[in-house]
């Protein structure tokens, strides 16, 4: 600072607190509403009985069956695949690819034998 400017006191002034900074400013927040029972009047106006009644009804219309979860219907469903699997015919069908193979590396080991190719 320039020194014809006097300086303020910064250790006479007092720190900022939250006892002498006062209270923030802030909005009023609204009221809390107080709870309540239902009176008599809305209970008859909301036919409450007739809704009771109602669903009950359905209640006793939900067929009586145990609930099942995931792993019961993972269970059951990879027990239906496993039942539909042709392990005859997947074995039919790897034999024959085997036999092809082998095949296949015969006829190419003959004819690059016959040409001088091989060794």
């Amino acid at each position: 600072m320039h020194p014809a400017i006097p300086r303020p006191d910064v250790a006479t002034a007092p720190a900022p607190t939250s006892a002498v900074r006062g209270a923030q400013h802030r909005a009023a927040g609204r009221p809390l509403t107080a709870r309540r029972s239902p009176r008599a009047v809305e209970l008859t106006d909301a036919n409450s009985a007739t809704v009771l009644t109602d669903l009950l009804a359905g209640l006793q219309a939900v067929p009586e069956k145990p609930a099942v979860d995931a792993r019961t219907r993972l269970r059951d469903l990879f027990r239906a695949v496993w039942q539909r699997i042709d392990f005859a015919g997947f074995a039919l069908v790897a034999k024959a690819g085997a036999a092809a193979s082998v095949a296949l590396t015969l006829i190419v080991l003959v004819w690059l034998a016959s040409a001088g190719r091989l060794g």
